[in-house]
């Protein structure tokens, strides 16, 4: 890093964070300032928060650099005249966009693992081929899924064996009940005398 900044860095974005950043902080003028957008070197190892060492600190202390963390959400606002302003730096060949590819979904995989292995220059991007006229089920296109779900459900019913028809049973009748105008005699008294003779010879 030192040979490519014979003046010293000012400004050092870091989204890298490892032994890459503290490179750069080494080669910081006095009030540099450094943006903190990430740390991914570091992501899968004992440090995945980038903490810097203690070299590292002091330099930053010592060279009184402003050193940030960097959030885009903090600058939404900014959104859409930053990015006409990079498309047109970019379309000018002021703004440079190395990039990486991959061929195919098979390659995701690999793609994702050379971003932890120092494999890819810049983005990486993933190519994927697009078929010019895609052919879709009129079915699928014109309706919505729930009445395509409804519509398989329906044929699978319809393909189902109807089972043969079984006799239902004879209706159950009511109780035939006859209303008496008459009130029933009142029951006659017990005997006394029986009752206290029974409930003796149950407990004698």
């Amino acid at each position: 890093v030192s040979t490519q900044s014979t003046w010293g860095i000012d400004v050092y974005y870091d989204n890298v964070g490892g032994i890459m950043s503290e490179a750069a902080i080494k080669c910081m003028n006095k009030n540099g300032r450094i943006p903190v957008c990430g740390s991914i070197s570091q992501y899968n190892t004992d440090n995945p928060q980038g903490e810097l060492s203690a070299e590292g600190r002091a330099t930053v202390t010592n060279q009184a650099i402003h050193r940030k963390w960097f959030l885009v959400s903090d600058y939404m606002i900014q959104q859409e005249g930053a990015f006409k302003q990079l498309l047109g730096w970019a379309k000018q060949k002021k703004l440079k966009c190395p990039e990486t590819y991959f061929e195919g979904l098979d390659s995701l995989t690999p793609a994702f693992l050379a971003l932890f292995q120092g494999k890819n220059i810049g983005k990486v991007v993933v190519k994927l081929e697009v078929l010019a006229n895609p052919t879709i089920p009129a079915a699928v296109e014109d309706k919505p899924v729930e009445e395509n779900e409804q519509e398989e459900a329906d044929k699978t019913e319809e393909s189902q064996p109807i089972p043969e028809s079984t006799p239902l049973p004879p209706p159950v009748q009511p109780p035939q009940v006859t209303v008496n105008a008459t009130p029933p005699p009142p029951p006659k008294q017990a005997n006394k005398g029986v009752c206290a003779w029974n409930f003796c010879s149950v407990f004698k």
